[in-house]
Order: C-alpha cells, then structure tokens, then sequence
C-alpha cells in the first residue's frame, strides 16, 4: 500500500484494490507476414501529416498482422536524439490504410493523429508498445502498451516516471487483464 516506505507493519485498514478492467484481444498466427504500405503510399501519408525526417534518416514503413484479415502499419514520421515517431494505420480486408483508433490519447499532443514514439510490435504477445523517453539514459518518461479488440488498440499497462532524477523503475499507473477470444 506505499510506493516507497516500506516495512513489516501491516497496511492500515485500506480497502482491498478494485477489479482490474478486462480488455477482449483479437489476435493473429504470430507467425503471420504483413507486406509494408508501397513506398508512394506511405510517403504521402507522412507527407500529409506534416512528418520530418531529418535527410540522414531512413524512412520506414513497416506492417505487422493484427488479426485475421486486419494489418497495422507503423509509418516513421519523426526523430530525435534518442526518440522516434510513427503513425499508427491500420488496413481491414486489403482495404485502404485508415489512422488507428486508440481508447487513450496517444502521442505527442490530444488533437493529432495517433502518433507512438519508439513503437513496436511483439507478435508472440501481440502487443504494440510505446516508450517515450524524457531523455537519453531512459530514467523519465512514458511507457504504454496496447491490445488489438478488433476496432481499436486497448491500453492494458502505462508506466510513467515524471521526474528525471536517476530512478529506472517508473510508476504503473493502467493495468488491465487480457481475455482471451
């Protein structure tokens, strides 16, 4: 029951911890391959989200299945010293690519396209992951992770450390579960 203090006592009648949120995961074979977006079509989407890619970057365009007959793309649209950008698209059917849906605000501000920074796919867990870093050596910033439920990525677990004095474990403020389909 403390972040920091700790003993032997036992916690002062604290009432027990609610229930945590089940989220529904749709998923896909993790041996499942996804071709990446053509290069055309990816570049106008960076394009028409006014991406910067310094000259000595390489552009990126990568695509991973989610879910049956569904693949996300994640479409490099800026860096930094030690923190990269993606838009997050997702295509249903062989279908255009459309901005993924997130059930949180996601990004670098509240009104723009779903944007990760350093994102990831783990096709065993089937898990998109973000960590923002608040600066190089990794001791503040934001870390979240989120599950496919078939219409839009679900936050299961966000870890944030808002001060950068040195300390390596950031706080869990979001957990879910995970149910299986």
């Amino acid at each position: 029951t403390a972040m920091v203090a700790r003993g032997d006592a036992p916690a002062a009648s604290m009432p027990p911890a609610p229930a945590l949120p089940v989220i529904r995961q749709v998923r896909t074979d993790e041996s499942a391959r996804a071709e990446p977006l053509d290069a055309a079509t990816a570049h106008t989407i960076a394009e028409g989200q006014e991406c910067f890619l310094p000259e000595h970057m390489t552009f990126s365009n990568e695509s991973h299945p989610i879910a049956p007959d569904t693949v996300m793309t994640l479409i490099a649209c800026d860096s930094g010293a030690y923190n990269f950008s993606s838009l997050i698209y997702v295509r249903r059917g062989g279908g255009a690519p459309e901005q993924a849906r997130f059930d949180v605000p996601v990004g670098w501000n509240d009104d723009g396209p779903p944007v990760l920074v350093n994102a990831w796919w783990d096709p065993v867990a089937a898990t998109l992951y973000s960590y923002a870093k608040g600066r190089g050596i990794g001791d503040c910033g934001t870390a979240q992770s989120f599950v496919w439920d078939g219409a839009m990525f679900r936050l299961i677990e966000q870890r944030v450390m808002g001060e950068c004095r040195g300390s390596m474990r950031w706080i869990t403020v979001w957990r879910a579960e995970i149910a299986a389909p």
